[in-house]
């Protein structure tokens, strides 16, 4: 009878030490799956960080490349500043080569106009000079014939108009210019339609059917009649007979007072 009490506790100890047991054993086996859970994130997170030291290599080869690459670019744009710089300086020469030709081009357009004005009158009287050439033909052909039937050797028959004798060798007075003081002279020579232009007109006392000598070097190389006559300018047709040699621009133009 007394040894049912210790019995008792005996049992109840066991029984404890059956539920420490069993507690501790579901403790243990819940630590191992959370330790085994663990190692599995664990070994998930080393094959992460495996993967992104992979990547961070990867990345780290194609950043080495693309620095390579910038330099190398770097290099080009240095290469480019450079040739456009070069290219600059070209295009300012010439610029400003193209800016001379266009000054000397608007100077030659103005002198082309100018020449092209005298010409278009010259031009514009070609068919009027003509008929003057036949005129002084047939004037000549009667001053020859004058001439033959005149008892005078010296030949001193009169142009049309009073002007100077056609068999006269005086040189005559120098024309000058009293707006410039530039001394009267061939500006052009038309060997086509046998007539010159001359730098003097209205202004010096020059009028039509006038007749001029043309002299170089003081010797009488050919006479001309005034045909035409503009404020500063005038055309005269050559006479053939009096013409000794080729009319050259810059030939003095004198005249009987």
């Amino acid at each position: 009878m007394n040894n049912r009490p210790i019995q008792v506790v005996v049992l109840f100890f066991v029984i404890l030490l059956g539920v420490i047991v069993f507690f501790s054993y579901e403790m243990v086996q819940k630590e191992r799956q959370s330790t085994l859970r663990k190692e599995g994130e664990l070994a998930a997170k080393v094959s992460e960080l495996s993967q992104s030291r992979s990547q961070i290599t990867i990345l780290t080869q194609e950043k080495s490349e693309l620095m390579d690459k910038i330099t190398s670019l770097e290099s080009s744009i240095t290469q480019h500043e450079e040739n456009i710089k070069s290219l600059s300086e070209q295009v300012e020469r010439l610029n400003q080569a193209k800016e001379s030709l266009q000054s000397e081009l608007l100077g030659k357009n103005s002198q082309t106009s100018q020449l092209t004005r005298k010409i278009l009158m010259l031009e514009s009287g070609k068919e009027e000079f003509m008929q003057t050439i036949h005129q002084l033909e047939e004037q000549k052909k009667e001053l020859e014939n004058q001439v033959r039937g005149s008892s005078s050797t010296t030949g001193d028959a009169q142009l049309p108009g009073g002007a100077a004798t056609l068999n006269s060798v005086d040189l005559g007075q120098i024309i000058v210019r009293t707006d410039l003081g530039l001394r009267a002279q061939v500006e052009q020579v038309n060997t086509a339609y046998n007539f010159v232009v001359l730098n003097v007109g209205l202004k010096n006392g020059m009028k039509k059917g006038d007749i001029v000598n043309i002299v170089r070097d003081d010797v009488l190389i050919a006479k001309a009649v005034i045909q035409q006559v503009r404020e500063d300018s005038s055309a005269a047709i050559l006479l053939p007979e009096w013409v000794k040699k080729p009319i050259e621009k810059g030939d003095l133009v004198t005249r009987f007072s």
